[in-house]
């Protein structure tokens, strides 16, 4: 069988090099196109999800608004991409409850030398920055349409969004903006005070109301001030109330950690 000469062969390497590259490219071309028509397929199978209820049924001011805004910028530093965010109100009953908008964080899945090929990094940054500005906006438009209720439905809602939006074997992150003073049919303000806390975890088991947060991260911010206009500081028995029963809610439903206060503290991973 003749042999091909040194320089055809070289030749037909080099095509064969070339062709790659070029399959390669078109690739990564349509890998970015499908990214950039469906957010959905930013997420990682097994991608975090960072679920963060805000309760609209408190008339905020300027030092919410202000609060609110770190604890957005905190969370969405504490992804890296391929998570899923999810953000929906606590408003005076579960069923009012509305998703202000779900996301998947951009990034690219390829690793090492293929990402040359295989990421368009432009693209993924501006897919990023455009979910960053969704977010942002969703909750700014949500916040502005405040509407003062009677109750607030705080514990029928966690349980709500734990079991709607959490996915077994994915890790959660529950962040929640609220002054957590629960005042709903269900529970009303004055008995929510008034009843010791073991005896309020005792019913809510009865009832079937322990949210499933398995080995979650919780960190609950607003705490510390009444859901007045007039947002007046919560008396010192009024606050140790508040965050001894959501602490016990929390660790009764399963939570790997608990941190209830007035800020969101930083990146849960």
């Amino acid at each position: 069988m003749p042999r091909l000469p040194i320089r055809a062969r070289a030749s037909t390497s080099w095509l064969t090099c070339l062709l790659s590259i070029a399959l390669l490219k078109l690739f990564a071309t349509s890998v970015a196109i499908a990214q950039t028509s469906d957010n959905r397929s930013y997420c990682k199978s097994d991608g975090r999800i960072a679920l963060f209820l805000v309760d609209i049924t408190t008339p905020y001011d300027q030092t919410d608004k202000d609060i609110i805004v770190k604890a957005t910028d905190r969370i969405l530093a504490s992804l890296n991409g391929g998570e899923k965010i999810i953000i929906r109100t606590i408003t005076d009953s579960r069923t009012h409850s509305e998703q202000l908008i779900e996301r998947c964080i951009p990034y690219c899945a390829a690793e090492g030398f293929s990402r040359i090929f295989l990421c368009n990094d432009g693209a993924i940054r501006t897919d990023r920055e455009g979910v960053y500005t969704d977010i942002v906006e969703s909750l700014r438009q949500r916040l502005a349409k405040f509407e003062e209720t009677r109750h607030s439905d705080i514990v029928r809602t966690v349980v709500l969004a734990a079991k709607e939006d959490a996915v077994e074997g994915r890790p959660l992150s529950l962040y929640i903006y609220s002054d957590l003073i629960e005042n709903s049919d269900y529970l009303p303000g004055r008995k929510f005070f008034s009843t010791p806390v073991d005896r309020l975890i005792s019913q809510l088991r009865k009832d079937k109301l322990i949210a499933p947060l398995k080995k979650a991260n919780v960190q609950a911010a607003g705490v510390g001030r009444g859901g007045t206009k007039d947002r007046r500081p919560l008396g010192v028995a009024e606050q140790q109330k508040v965050t001894e029963f959501w602490t016990a809610y929390f660790k009764e439903s399963g939570a790997n950690s608990v941190d209830v206060g007035q800020n969101i503290l930083g990146p849960s991973k």
